[in-house]
């Protein structure tokens, strides 16, 4: 499995959230961050195990980034 966390880059709602997604391999992971992968995520890491991604992810920074975005839209 190759992990790769990404962190949202357009302003919508979830703007700045961080995300984690497996891809099969390398090759894989290539193929499909394409030119506009590229604009909506921004990569923070690659290549971390499910426990680095997990903890990239649930960084208490990125939960009030999300609450806010979530509040913006009342």
């Amino acid at each position: 499995m190759y992990n790769v966390v990404f962190r949202t880059s357009l302003k919508h709602s979830t703007f700045n959230a961080i995300t984690w997604v497996p891809f099969g391999n390398v090759s894989s992971f290539n193929e499909q961050y394409n030119e506009r992968a590229r604009e909506l995520h921004k990569i923070v890491e690659e290549d971390v195990s499910n426990e680095r991604a997990a903890k990239l992810c649930s960084d208490a920074e990125v939960a009030l980034v999300i609450v806010a975005s979530k509040l913006r839209e009342f």
